[in-house]
């Protein structure tokens, strides 16, 4: 920014200082590069906040840049008034010289020259002449300076309009950053809303999962019940015929072969569709789950 410590006061002060410019770095406002279907929370509020904080800085640099321009407008339009009228009455001052110059050189010229000494007259002359020229120099060596100067101020004036010109386009890219900004809210929350939703169906996929995996189970220990049922009776069957008399006890083995195997199949058929009810009202709740069990058990006391 330029600032008015550019001028100097002094006439013999012929630096030179190059005006500086703001230029906004908007390479931070470039958001990451993110997976769109794997969206985080902490990184889209990090985002956000680092766009906030970029479009706050830019306010500042624009009020700060708005309110330095006005300030500079001010104090260059001043100086250079000021300049102005210096250099008008440095014209008007070495004019009134020349006139003069003129005027006593058409004087002396118009004189008659002394009697007693003509030398004298013209070393006289000679030496007005010199003061008139020194003096017209040192006009000059003024006047060079003022004109430097105004030059610059008129070279800064130029910068100070395009950094004014630049201003709206500044504006417009400040509300370009809220409108992403704005769109960024508004996929967050639909990102929020779908990683919801796919929680919800994440929770309702592992019930159905575990609740098949149960109906799984008590159907093998169903089975395997029927099975080790079917077994022992085998097994009791083959006891009682190793150990009983084939002529003494043939009624009694068999009394007791058919007795054993009705049972054997009875309880099996009990267990088999107890399992089945179980299975049947884990889909449907715990409170089915009780009442269908408990059924199950009068009705097969009674039947037993």
């Amino acid at each position: 920014m330029i600032s008015p410590s550019n001028f100097s006061t002094h006439p013999d002060d012929e630096s030179e200082k190059s005006p500086r410019t703001r230029q906004g770095d908007f390479s931070s406002l470039t958001p990451p590069h993110s997976n769109p279907t794997t969206p985080t929370k902490p990184k889209n509020e990090q985002l956000r906040e680092i766009l906030l904080e970029e479009i706050e800085t830019l306010n500042l640099k624009i009020d700060n840049l708005t309110f330095e321009l006005s300030a500079n407008e001010k104090n260059y339009r001043a100086q250079i008034r000021k300049i102005n009228n210096e250099r008008k009455s440095l014209k008007q001052e070495l004019e009134q010289w020349q006139t003069k110059f003129e005027d006593r050189v058409n004087d002396f010229a118009s004189a008659p020259p002394p009697k007693t000494s003509k030398d004298m007259g013209r070393v006289v002359l000679l030496e007005r002449i010199d003061e008139l020229e020194n003096d017209l120099c040192q006009s000059q060596s003024t006047i060079g300076p003022l004109e430097k100067r105004l030059e610059r101020a008129q070279n800064q004036n130029q910068i100070l309009l395009k950094q004014i010109e630049m201003l709206p386009l500044l504006m417009e890219s400040n509300k370009e950053l809220q409108q992403n900004i704005e769109e960024s809210e508004k996929l967050i929350v639909g990102m929020q809303n779908e990683l919801d939703h796919l929680n919800s169906r994440l929770r309702e996929t592992e019930i159905v999962e575990l609740n098949d995996l149960a109906m799984v189970n008590i159907e093998s220990a169903v089975l395997d019940t029927h099975d080790r049922t079917l077994l022992n009776s085998q097994t009791l069957f083959d006891e009682l015929e190793n150990n009983l008399d084939a002529r003494g006890f043939a009624k009694e083995l068999a009394r007791k072969k058919t007795w054993g195997i009705s049972w054997s199949v009875l309880w099996a058929h009990y267990l088999f569709h107890l399992g089945l009810s179980v299975c049947r009202a884990l889909k449907e709740g715990p409170n089915e789950v009780v009442r269908r069990v408990a059924g199950k058990k009068l009705s097969g006391n009674r039947d037993f």
